[in-house]
């Protein structure tokens, strides 16, 4: 799918640009980078909560099922996090 700009092959808007969007391209990549499967508070709901949407919308985040052009998962990387004023180094799956 090559993207046209703002919208997508069918020409529809796409991620921050839809007038309906609760998330930025940047939440999401920092929300997919964040997510912990069975860590306490970083789960999708703590992830849901702290970005303010609901958990189905936070689970079709982080399924690509939603929010696709936003790769920053696939792509190995590694983000300095605060939890709780101690600092966590954390490396995202590929």
């Amino acid at each position: 799918m090559a993207l046209k700009g703002y919208r997508n092959a069918q020409g529809y808007r796409i991620g921050s640009w839809h007038g309906r969007a609760k998330l930025t391209e940047e939440q999401v990549a920092r929300a997919r980078a964040e997510h912990l499967p069975y860590v306490r508070g970083r789960g999708i709901l703590a992830l849901a909560k702290r970005h303010g949407v609901a958990m189905a919308t936070m689970r079709d985040v982080l399924s690509y099922a939603t929010w696709p052009h936003v790769l920053a998962e696939r792509i190995r990387l590694s983000a300095e996090m605060e939890n709780d004023g101690e600092a966590i180094r954390l490396e995202s799956r590929i």
